[in-house]
């Protein structure tokens, strides 16, 4: 398990704030890698990735595809997060970090107005962590699911990061 925080003041005085975790499994699964990352760059904004990183490339193994991706229900999360009004598809400028994600990833754009904090902290605790956790759940992996609840029981209510 591997867990980052970082926090960097811009030249225009406004900070951004990255909250990583990732959770790379040992060769006795073949569930998927976990990542989840928090990218704010603002009180009531939020760049959020959450992605099952396949072990197995994902065209010549359906299987694979149905075991934890399809038969798992785990694209109902995606649509529950893209269902919520503040939320918007992100799409990275960088072919290069697009290039990173699986394609099983959620990269969304969590906007929710100036003075909106509350409304996005509501949407962090709320839907995003349950379809973290559900996603987790769906992977099948013990281990995954333990250094999750380890990670977040150590940041308590603010595990998500606020910059007021």
């Amino acid at each position: 398990m591997l867990e980052a925080w970082f926090h960097r003041t811009l030249p225009t005085g406004s900070a951004i704030d990255i909250t990583s975790l990732i959770v790379f499994l040992n060769g006795t699964t073949d569930a998927p890698h976990f990542l989840m990352e928090l990218i704010q760059g603002g009180p009531s904004s939020l760049v959020v990735l959450l992605d099952l990183f396949p072990r197995r490339d994902l065209p010549p193994h359906p299987d694979y595809i149905d075991r934890y991706y399809g038969a798992t229900g785990v694209d109902s999360h995606r649509q529950s997060i893209a269902r919520i009004p503040q939320v918007r598809p992100y799409v990275s400028p960088s072919l290069l970090v697009r290039s990173l994600w699986s394609p099983t990833a959620v990269v969304v754009d969590v906007q929710c107005g100036e003075g909106n904090e509350s409304v996005l902290e509501e949407i962090v605790i709320g839907q995003l962590a349950s379809s973290a956790m559900a996603a987790l759940l769906m992977s099948g992996s013990s281990t995954v699911r333990g250094a999750w609840w380890r990670w977040r029981r150590r940041r308590g209510r603010a595990w998500w990061l606020v910059t007021r």
